[in-house]
């Protein structure tokens, strides 16, 4: 059974559609991702920095992976 102009016409319509949601599922996908790698980073980047103070007994390293309101708020105990 063979496809009229019509059908033909409309399954091209698809596949761009298709295609082009694919396209931008696989950006959305490359964002998400590089957001998540960075949040791993910086997560990694703080627990180094508090490790590090805990073992030197050095409030100074916490400042180059926290603000200061962040390092005011650690050493007062709140979160």
């Amino acid at each position: 059974m063979s496809m009229t102009q019509e059908q033909q016409d409309n399954l091209k319509l698809k596949l761009v559609d298709t295609c082009i949601h694919l396209s931008k599922t696989k950006d959305d996908k490359k964002a998400h991702l590089a957001a998540f790698g960075e949040e791993i980073k910086g997560a990694e980047k703080r627990i180094e920095a508090l490790s590090n103070a805990i073992k030197g007994d050095d409030i100074t390293l916490l400042i180059e992976a926290f603000d200061e309101y962040e390092v005011d708020a650690l050493l007062r105990g709140t979160r």
